[in-house]
C-alpha cells in the first residue's frame, strides 16, 4: 500500500533523513489518510533524532521544545510535532519513559492498531499483518491487553469512542465483549476536562447515528446522558428516540414530553420556519440529529427566520380585532394564527402596515 506524500510533509521527512535519521509520520494524520481519505493539518513523526538535533534541522520554522524529546513547528498549512521513539512502562501508575533507537519498540507504546501505521516520506505504509487486517476490514482494537492499556491511561476509553464514530468502524467481537465490562469503570476515572475535549470533537463530526451505536455496544449510554459533567451535551433526546428507549416512561415527565415533541418533528420529515416556531430549539436540533441533518444547518434556518415567537410578530390579537372592529374571538385568533403562518413561509413580510392592510382588505371580502 502506498500514497502520494504532500509536499510539505515530505520536505520535513527528507530533512530529518538527510542528516542520517529515520522518520516517519504515524499515528491520527495516517489513519485518517487511509480510512477516510482525509488530509490533516496535523502530522505527528517519528524519529530516533535527538530534540537537540531536531531543534537545529528546523531552526528556520522556529520549533518549540516540548515533553517527550519532542518539538513543535509550522509548515506550510501543518502543524508539525517531531518526537523520538520512546518505550513506556507505567510503574505504580506512574509513567516511565525510555528513549530508543528502535522503531519496533516505538510501535508497542502506541495505543490502537490504526494508529501503529508508519508511513516514509516515499509514501510506504509499514505495519504488522494485524494492524493490515484491521485497516481491511475496519475494525478498532487495542495494541496488547484492553484492561491494561486502560489501566494505564484511562482517558483511551473516549479515545476510542472518538476514532470509532470519526472512522466508522467496527469491533472485534471478543474485544467489545470484554470493553463492556470494562468500559464504565475507566470512563469514570476521566476527568471532566477530558469529557469535554473529546464531546467536542465528537460534536464536530456530525455523526450521532453512529456514536450512540458505539456507547450502546459499550454499555455507557447511560453513563454518558446520566453524568453531570455532560449536562449540556446536546442530543440526549436523540439517543432516546434513535434508539426507541424502552425506558422513557420512567423518565421525568418533562423529558417525556421533550421526547413526544421530537417525534411530532420527525413526523413533519424536515426542519423548518414553522417547526421552529411551535418547538423549541433543543427539541429541533435533536430532530436534525435523527434526520441525519447537522446542528449548523438547524442553526442556519434558525437565524434567518423572520419571527421565533409571539412577542417578535408586528401585530397581536387586540390590534386585530380593533381593526375589524370585533372582539377578540375564535375570527380574531383564526386571522392571527394565519398572519404567523404566512410570515413564516415569507409570504409576508412582518410590518405593521402590510399586515394592518390585508387584515382590513381581507375582513372587507369576507363582509361582502
Amino acid at each position: 500500500m502506498k500514497k502520494k506524500v504532500k509536499v510539505d510533509v515530505f520536505r520535513v521527512l527528507s530533512a530529518i533523513e538527510d542528516k542520517g535519521y529515520e522518520a516517519y509520520v504515524v499515528g491520527g494524520y495516517v489513519r485518517d489518510q487511509i480510512l477516510i481519505d482525509y488530509d490533516s493539518s496535523d502530522v505527528d513523526i517519528a524519529t530516533n533524532a535527538p530534540q537537540k538535533e531536531l531543534m537545529k534541522i528546523f531552526e528556520k520554522q522556529n520549533p518549540k521544545p516540548f515533553k517527550y524529546e519532542s518539538v513543535k513547528f509550522r509548515m506550510g498549512k501543518y502543524r508539525f510535532e517531531v518526537t523520538h521513539y520512546r518505550k513506556e512502562e507505567y510503574v505504580d501508575g506512574e509513567l516511565k519513559v525510555t528513549y530508543t533507537d528502535d522503531v519496533q519498540e516505538d510501535f508497542q507504546r502506541r495505543d490502537f492498531k490504526v494508529n501503529s501505521v508508519y508511513m516514509n516520506k516515499k509514501g510506504r505504509y509499514f505495519y504488522t499483518p494485524l494492524t493490515k487486517k484491521n485497516l481491511e476490514e475496519r475494525i478498532l482494537t487495542f495494541i496488547g491487553d484492553p484492561e491494561k492499556r486502560l489501566a494505564e491511561d484511562p482517558v483511551r476509553i473516549l479515545r476510542y469512542i472518538y476514532i470509532a464514530v470519526k472512522c466508522d468502524l467496527g469491533f472485534e467481537i471478543n474485544e467489545i465483549i470484554k470493553l463492556k465490562y470494562l468500559s464504565y469503570k475507566y470512563a469514570s476515572l476521566c476527568t471532566e476536562e477530558q469529557f469535554q475535549k473529546y464531546l467536542k470533537l465528537i460534536d464536530k463530526l456530525n455523526n450521532f447515528k453512529k456514536f450512540t451505536l458505539v456507547i450502546r455496544d459499550l454499555h455507557l449510554q447511560y453513563f454518558f446522558f446520566n453524568h453531570d459533567m455532560i449536562a449540556d451535551f446536546t442530543y440526549e433526546y436523540a439517543y432516546y428516540v434513535m434508539n426507541d428507549f424502552k425506558f422513557v416512561k420512567f423518565l421525568p415527565k418533562e423529558k417525556q414530553k421533550i421526547i413526544s415533541n421530537i417525534k411530532e418533528i420527525l413526523e413533519v420529515r424536515t426542519i423548518n420556519n414553522l417547526t421552529l416556531y411551535l418547538y423549541s430549539l433543543e427539541e429541533n436540533i435533536n430532530a436534525a440529529v435523527c434526520m441525519h441533518m447537522s446542528k449548523e444547518s438547524v442553526m442556519d434556518i434558525y437565524n434567518k427566520m423572520p419571527i421565533h415567537s409571539k412577542k417578535d410578530v408586528a401585530i397581536n390579537p387586540k390590534m386585530i380585532a380593533e381593526l375589524i372592529h370585533s372582539p377578540i374571538d375564535e375570527k380574531v385568533k383564526k386571522i392571527y394564527n394565519r398572519i404567523i403562518l404566512l410570515i413564516l413561509k415569507n409570504r409576508m413580510p412582518n410590518k405593521y402596515d402590510v399586515i394592518a392592510d390585508f387584515i382590513i382588505r381581507s375582513d372587507k371580502i369576507d363582509n361582502r
